[in-house]
């Protein structure tokens, strides 16, 4: 067998750990063979055990590390802690390491392979249903997502199938593209170690993992948010304003049709060149503001011609949002605390942070965006202007400031949370580090809490696969099958799947009185799919009307995990 070279600059052996762990080494690809396969085993683990073997040369007195930073040297002598920790965190393998993790969790939420919950079986329905000029119409459900995913995601379907894998390639692709992008993007604005955590945050971050497996546009909006800001910060970093004139007009061009949110992206970059124009007196700032602006504008206006136009009027979409439209002339009390609310909900919206967690991340917040605003870096405004400008679009009702709609903010709140930590590092004194040091472990523990927690619940919502194998199974010709109103979307995909006809299947509504549909029935099986944020839950009402009619037992439990429906999705067996 050939021999495999190191991949990614991972040591192989410990050989080449004790050669120099800082060294140059060239990466090199097995073939898809059993050297293939180990250095993939390299690629996944070796950034973790380089990280231990490096930790251990700077912890033994006597040898030698170069960290290739500006902070710390250990040459035959003991440093400090601090500057063993900053080695470690600038070293290149410790970052490798945090961009495979993100990838990983993003991966493993694919691959796991969860089953569709009503959103997701919602868009099924379009896509399957409605042919490719309809897809600019009104959706199943009234259901609404940029018209170039659709059409993707359409001729995904077409060519590839409707299974889960297939549905939530697209949304995958751009989670995991996301990462290495994040990256880059806080490596232009931030210290290494700075880099690191917010990077770390990133990639254990709750809403990026979930929706990097859903068949929904915001994995794609948050990674097309990224790209824009990637390619401002570059061009006021280099002072280049001729490169971001041509590509933001082609990606903002471009963006419009795959990604909502990507405008106010793309008007913040644009008002960011106006400012550096301003501030320096240089005319040629204004070309990245106008050009790729006059190119956004005439991708909305088609956008709008074709569909935009319907969206804004539609009623359902408008009532569901309607709370969270700014109130610019507040009626009352909590309409004056409108702004504060939502703003503080950005900083518990990935996952529901806890409450200390989110005061902590604005204070955070605030001292990096104080750090940006004295050194004069209009930088800032690619970070911040992006969830400013859609409070303006709210106000005219045409976008609602609320959770996954603000994606976009993302980027911005993680990059200036670690800012703010560095800057509490930075103040030199013991307790100030100190600070800043459970301030990072706190940010990472409740983001890894959060996922230890909510993560297992997202995994089991509304899986009805176990209870149509079951029913599969055991239901006899002739008996009827009753489903519960949060249900319908789910059947709708799974139940031909599992080959569960339609015949004397009977759909429930919301109406209490529902159950006087089953009376005389005989053996009725109910699967019920109960969703936590209906505004109308009536299952213990139903359930105990059901033992009026006559007996009912349960027949298969998925879940007892979601803490607020014990037994959300289960399948009863009756006899009325």
């Amino acid at each position: 067998m050939g021999s495999v070279g190191p991949v990614f600059g991972i040591p192989r052996t410990t050989e080449e750990v004790n050669a120099g762990i800082g060294g140059r080494i060239a990466p090199t690809w097995g073939g898809l063979n059993a050297s293939g396969l180990l250095a993939f085993g390299r690629t996944c683990f070796g950034p973790a055990v380089t990280i231990l073997a490096r930790a251990w040369q700077m912890v033994v007195p006597g040898e030698h590390v170069d960290a290739r930073t500006d902070s710390a040297v250990v040459n035959g002598s003991q440093s400090s802690i601090g500057s063993r920790v900053d080695a470690l965190l600038a070293h290149p393998a410790t970052i490798r390491a945090v961009i495979a993790l993100g990838v990983a969790m993003r991966l493993g939420h694919y691959f796991y392979n969860r089953a569709f919950w009503r959103d997701e079986c919602s868009l099924w329905i379009s896509l399957a249903r409605l042919s490719w000029s309809q897809l600019s119409g009104q959706l199943y459900y009234d259901n609404e997502a940029p018209l170039g995913f659709l059409y993707v995601q359409k001729a995904i379907l077409t060519l590839a199938g409707d299974s889960e894998y297939v549905l939530r390639l697209l949304p995958m692709l751009a989670g995991v593209a996301g990462v290495p992008l994040f990256y880059l993007l806080a490596k232009r604005l931030l210290t290494p170690r700075a880099t690191v955590l917010a990077v770390t945050l990133f990639a254990i971050a709750f809403s990026p993992i979930v929706y990097s497996a859903e068949v929904k546009p915001y994995s794609i909006e948050l990674t097309v948010a990224i790209v824009i800001q990637l390619i401002a910060a570059r061009a006021l970093d280099e002072g280049d304003s001729r490169t971001p004139t041509w590509t933001l007009a082609l990606v903002g061009g471009a963006a419009l049709w795959f990604s909502f949110q990507s405008l106010f992206v793309l008007a913040a970059a644009g008002a960011t060149f106006l400012l550096r124009a301003g501030r320096d007196r240089a005319r040629r700032w204004i070309w990245p503001a106008v050009v790729p602006g006059v190119a956004a504008m005439a991708s909305l206006a088609g956008f709008f011609a074709v569909s935009l136009e319907r969206m804004l009027k539609n009623q359902q979409m408008q009532s569901s949002w309607a709370i969270h439209f700014w109130p610019v002339i507040p009626a009352n009390a909590r309409e004056v605390l409108w702004i504060p609310r939502h703003f503080y909900s950005l900083f518990r919206a990935p996952g529901d942070q806890p409450i200390i967690i989110a005061f902590l991340g604005i204070t955070l917040f605030t001292i990096g965006a104080w750090r940006f605003w004295r050194a004069r870096d209009l930088r800032l405004g690619v970070l911040v202007l992006p969830f400013i400008l859609p409070l303006f679009a709210s106000a005219i009702k045409a976008y609602p400031y609320h959770g996954r709609h603000l994606l976009l903010a993302l980027p911005a709140l993680l990059i200036l949370m670690a800012h703010g930590v560095e800057t509490l590092a930075g103040l030199g004194s013991r307790a100030a580090r100190l600070a800043a040091t459970a301030a990072a472990g706190l940010l990472v523990g409740a983001s890894v809490y959060v996922l230890g927690t909510q993560l297992p619940e997202r995994l089991h919502r509304e899986d009805m696969r176990p209870l149509l194998a079951r029913l599969q199974a055991v239901r006899r010709q002739g008996e009827s099958l009753y489903v519960y109103h949060g249900g319908k979307k789910g059947f709708d995909y799974y139940g031909p799947r599992y080959l569960v006809s339609n015949d004397k299947v009977v759909f429930g509504t919301r109406d209490p009185a529902d159950v006087l549909r089953l009376s005389g029935l005989g053996r009725v099986w109910v699967l019920v799919v109960r969703v936590p944020d209906l505004s109308v839950d009536n299952w213990p009402a139903f359930l105990a009307e059901l033992g009026k009619l006559g007996t009912c037992g349960v027949e298969h439990v998925v879940t007892e995990a979601d803490r607020t429906l014990p037994g959300a999705v289960a399948l009863y067996r009756c006899d009325l």
